[in-house]
């Protein structure tokens, strides 16, 4: 299904929109269509092979026409348009805590940053708090929200660490030399995520896991 797809282009072009500083209206209706799709139960490209997708609540000519674009050759149009001009920095901007389309437009047009790494630079520097309706307080909460993002750059999903640590586990219980093996580190059944899970296997004659003759693989 390209639902999901559809829906995060829908979702970029609406905030490279709101960076631009365009009409309201238009970044709404971008926003919308973006929930349509998300939400939208059955698969798109059955309701455009059956002609039913402009029956679907919210979807207009205009949208649907877009829909079909992207189903038909892989593009769109209006999201290439709508990300031309815009420095390619800003819109991971976004997925900062604190950190919304209007802001990161003023810091760019104010003061000329492009990415994070010149946020923090605005930040530290005390341009950011003083532009106007920022300040001082917001500054540090928008800097918590940049670290913490940071921080969960470097972690995967236990769900991504658990599939690398079967593999491992599954190469070395072949070996009688590594059993028995086990799961070690913060990848534990009950993380969300983690950042070092590791196969710890026992050698033979070994009471310690991830001893010399055979040192704990990081799945990080």
């Amino acid at each position: 299904m390209k639902n999901k797809e559809l829906a995060r282009l829908f979702g970029r072009i609406a905030d490279a929109l709101e960076i631009k500083g365009e009409d309201t209206f238009k970044v709404l209706a971008y926003q919308k269509a973006s929930r349509i799709l998300d939400d939208l139960a059955e698969d798109v490209e059955t309701l455009v092979a059956e002609n039913r997708l402009r029956q679907v609540p919210g979807i207009g000519s205009g949208l649907a026409s877009k829909i079909e674009e992207f189903l038909r050759t892989g593009k769109m149009e209006k999201y290439g348009e709508a990300l031309s001009g815009i420095p390619e920095g800003l819109l991971p901007m976004l997925e900062v805590q604190g950190l919304g389309g209007k802001t990161i437009r003023l810091v760019w047009k104010e003061l000329g940053v492009k990415d994070l790494a010149g946020l923090k630079r605005v930040i530290q520097n005390g341009s950011l708090a003083k532009l106007r309706g920022l300040g001082e307080k917001r500054a540090a909460n928008i800097l918590k929200g940049i670290e913490l993002h940071e921080r969960a750059q470097e972690r995967i999903s236990i769900f991504e660490a658990m599939t690398v640590v079967e593999e491992v586990l599954a190469y070395l219980g072949q070996n009688s030399r590594f059993r028995p093996v086990r799961c070690a580190g913060c990848g534990r059944p009950w993380a969300i995520s983690t950042s070092w899970p590791a196969a710890a296997p026992r050698t033979a004659g070994s009471s310690s896991p991830g001893s010399p003759a055979f040192p704990a693989f990081s799945a990080s």
